[in-house]
């Protein structure tokens, strides 16, 4: 075998290794997924769970179990409330017979009178009767309305479910709509702050309390102060300008550029009461100065 043959066969041999170490890895990591799927139950446990096909069968059955709850409650709600109305007719003819019975009684009561002498003791009786009967109509009466007052509380339940779950749902679309709308203008307000540089975080744009003086002013509308990032001045701050003697207000300047203990800045338009001139005093907040004035 010569040089080139050896070589081959050394090469044949490393190419043997890398693709023998290729296949251990890749059925280190291999998963059966049918295992996953086609588990039965009595191999499932030790980190195992029962296949997916039997998971979904068991969640179908449960399903079905409830769906059957409902019907069986609703059915349980129709026939109670057949029954009740069932009831409430029996009542009301019953009222309408002891009615009956109580005006035949009286019609009876009127041709006795006329025989009182001789049958005082039958209009005993028969008062008595009368007020038997009475007593039962009464008490049939009071259940009629019972069930009756029952019969609205039920139906008074369910309006009330109804309403509330309407109410829900109109909420929750509500909502819904105000997150799209809410996220919509996040979205907005986020690329306009991106579009001209700036930052998102309210803090970063907070002044701190500072106090300086007015360093240089150039041609071009832009000041030099004497306070920078060390004492919390921040790109985009504003501050007031005063002159050095205290006797005016002198105008706003915002902050463009800042270094440690330096800062660039311009004059805002439109609020320039006077013009700025080195040595004027530089300050975040005006109050101390509207107190000694005072």
């Amino acid at each position: 075998m010569n040089l080139l043959g050896k070589i081959f066969t050394v090469l044949i041999f490393v190419m043997s290794l890398v693709f023998m170490s290729f296949a251990v890895t890749v059925y280190s990591t291999h998963k059966n997924w049918r295992e996953m799927v086609m588990r039965p139950r009595d191999q499932a446990g030790a980190g195992k769970p029962v296949g997916l096909k039997w998971q979904l069968e068991d969640a179908k059955k449960l399903t079905e179990e409830l769906k059957n709850q409902v019907e069986k409650l609703e059915k349980d709600l129709k026939e109670e409330k057949d029954a009740h109305q069932s009831d409430l007719s029996k009542l009301q003819e019953k009222l309408a017979e002891e009615k009956r019975k109580n005006k035949t009684l009286e019609d009876a009561t009127k041709d006795l009178t006329t025989e009182k002498n001789k049958a005082t003791q039958a209009l005993g009786e028969v008062s008595a009767l009368n007020k038997t009967l009475f007593d039962e109509s009464t008490d049939l009466r009071k259940k009629w309305d019972e069930e009756r007052q029952k019969r609205d509380e039920i139906s008074s339940r369910l309006t009330t479910a109804n309403v509330q779950l309407v109410q829900s749902e109109a909420e929750l679309a509500r909502l819904k709509e105000k997150l799209v709308q809410v996220g919509k203008q996040y979205t907005d307000a986020l690329a306009v702050l991106q579009l001209f540089g700036l930052n998102s975080d309210p803090d970063y744009y907070k002044v701190a309390s500072v106090q300086g003086l007015v360093t240089a002013v150039r041609a071009n509308g832009l000041v030099e102060i004497s306070v920078g990032a060390d004492d919390g001045v921040r790109k985009g701050g504003v501050l007031r300008v005063i002159r050095a003697d205290g006797s005016m207000y002198l105008g706003q300047i915002e902050v463009l550029e800042t270094q440690p203990d330096r800062a660039v800045c311009r004059i805002v338009p439109g609020a320039q009461q006077g013009a700025i001139q080195p040595g004027d005093k530089v300050r975040s907040d005006l109050s101390d100065v509207l107190t000694s004035a005072k």
